[in-house]
């Protein structure tokens, strides 16, 4: 459970560090589309938390139907959270410039949501997945998967951000197409 938490903020820590060696304006750009991004992921993951606890009473009274009827509902939960998550990062141009986001960064944070936007389906369908697995004590198959993860959003990283093996140098928004898939 542990290193699974620790993969989630090691996809922040690489996309930092590798995007760092960009600039600073693309750093600051950075910063401000991951916050945003931010607020969004940990309302859907507030919302699933919920559902560790809830499978792990249903295996406790081994009621095995009442733990497929919840991974079945949190997937429609997810579609639902994700629907409405995308919308709230698709507004960032408004938002973060109400807020009075620099104007010098607000295009790289805003191209940085509407691009990592698309990869919080499958975050979210992770994360239900994931408690689930964690009701009925089944922790390392998510945590290899987690692991995985980190080490393809880093290889990504390097491709999608610096442009390397042909290809394009996407800076800031290559960053968060890697974290997205």
């Amino acid at each position: 459970v542990t290193l699974t938490n620790l993969r989630t903020t090691g996809m922040t820590f690489a996309d930092t560090v590798m995007a760092g060696q960009l600039g600073a304006r693309e750093l600051a750009g950075l910063a401000v589309g991951v916050s945003y991004y931010t607020l969004s992921f940990l309302i859907g993951l507030g919302v699933l938390m919920s559902l560790a606890p809830a499978v792990a009473h249903a295996y406790g009274a081994g009621d095995d139907a009442r733990i497929g009827v919840y991974a079945r509902q949190s997937l429609w939960i997810v579609l639902l959270l994700s629907v409405s998550m995308m919308a709230l990062l698709w507004q960032a141009h408004w938002v973060l410039a109400v807020i009075g986001i620099n104007r010098e960064i607000l295009p790289i944070a805003v191209a940085y949501c509407e691009a990592i936007s698309w990869g919080l389906p499958a975050v979210l369908a992770f994360f239900a997945l994931r408690f689930v697995s964690e009701g009925i004590g089944r922790t390392r198959p998510i945590m290899y998967i987690a692991l995985l993860g980190l080490v393809l959003n880093v290889i990504g990283n390097w491709l999608l951000i610096y442009g390397k093996l042909g290809f394009p140098r996407l800076g800031v928004i290559g960053c968060a197409v890697a974290t997205a898939i």
